[in-house]
């Protein structure tokens, strides 16, 4: 017999999946063959990627065993059946990075034929998504809206630093929590006629649900509420951020810079792989990324998603935190970067926890 399908969703691009089925019989490396053969990959761009079970108590890793990433853990002879996997549950793969890379690279080939080589290696690209360890990290987008951070005024650059995280300045224009998840989960784009995209699938998710949407947590009805957060002028909030991390399934940490520093994390409960962070002062939200300058190929690179495992993130949030309320009882409002020690780590790490 060919035993039980299993069911295979693969994060292409935020919010885009590619679904397939595989036998339970087969080993890693088939799985891998297969995902290469459909997205048009090879095998070896593939090896080092983190394969996750969601099953009915949410989403855990598979693959690797090893939470440290250990090259020596990246078995691919195993079968699938070896993990106990039941018929109603699903692998989930997150390529989001490798594709951005290899677009990346593509552009760079049709744009410079005297390159014979791509900027950033795919496989070192992803596994710097996979791996607890951020020594390297994702490239800029290809596209003519980013905003560069070698010239714009909204960023501090420093390029004798390693392992600065930043807070990015996004416009008091009452978008700003959109403006600022489009940001971090677009590595970095800002473009804010995204804004209204957002505000129209957070509407349309509540009017799709009256029982948990209610009046009564809603604080109006809910059509009400749908129009009201439509409008350019209406603030998002806890509401909001509670629906976009189920819409784009990835945890949401905000940083409240007003409470100490203390960490509201959306989505927790639901064990998505990835998290992303925001700054928040009780009026304004910015997001915030993680950036390292290449000295070989002279060149910056940020990242703005991290792997929930990643507690190292969680103390360069610690220092920023401290950073920002230092600069602002100086009066000085403008953005500044920080540092992670050589040692990786920093000052003991006293941020809040609170479950969203």
């Amino acid at each position: 017999m060919a035993g039980p399908l299993l069911r295979i969703r693969v994060c292409i691009k935020p919010n885009k999946f590619h679904r397939m089925q595989i036998a339970a019989r087969y080993r890693i490396i088939d799985l891998f063959k297969q995902i290469a053969h459909d997205l048009h990959l090879t095998v070896d761009q593939l090896i080092h990627i983190s394969i996750y079970r969601n099953g009915p108590n949410g989403c855990s890793l598979l693959y690797p065993m090893d939470n440290n990433f250990n090259s020596a853990h990246y078995d691919v002879s195993v079968t699938l059946d070896k993990y106990g996997l039941s018929s109603n549950e699903e692998l989930y793969i997150d390529l989001t990075e490798l594709i951005l890379c290899q677009e990346q690279d593509n552009d760079d080939i049709s744009t410079n034929n005297n390159h014979t080589t791509s900027s950033l290696d795919n496989s070192d690209c992803f596994h710097s998504t996979a791996s607890s360890l951020h020594n390297s990290n994702e490239l800029l987008p290809p596209s003519s809206s980013l905003i560069p951070a070698k010239t714009t005024n909204n960023l501090s650059t420093n390029k004798s630093l390693i392992g600065q995280l930043i807070r990015f300045s996004v416009p008091a224009d009452n978008s700003c929590l959109f403006s600022s998840i489009y940001f971090v989960l677009h590595s970095g784009k800002l473009d804010l006629a995204s804004n209204k995209y957002l505000r129209n699938l957070v509407a349309t998710k509540i009017e799709s649900d009256h029982v948990t949407y209610s009046e009564a947590m809603l604080g109006r009805t809910n059509s009400e509420y749908s129009k009201w957060i439509r409008r350019d002028d209406s603030w998002g909030g806890g509401i909001e951020l509670a629906i976009l991390t189920q819409e784009y399934e990835i945890e949401i940490c905000v940083i409240n810079t007003e409470c100490g520093g203390r960490i509201d994390y959306f989505g927790e409960d639901r064990h998505f792989p990835y998290r992303v962070f925001l700054l928040y002062n009780n009026l304004h939200y910015d997001p915030v990324y993680l950036v390292t300058y290449d000295v070989v190929q002279q060149k910056e690179l940020i990242q703005t998603k991290f792997h929930r495992n990643d507690e190292a993130i969680l103390t360069l949030a610690k220092d920023l935190v401290d950073q920002f309320n230092s600069s602002t009882s100086d009066d000085t409002h403008h953005s500044t970067s920080y540092k992670k020690n050589s040692s990786g780590t920093s000052s003991e790490s006293h941020l809040m926890h609170v479950k969203i």
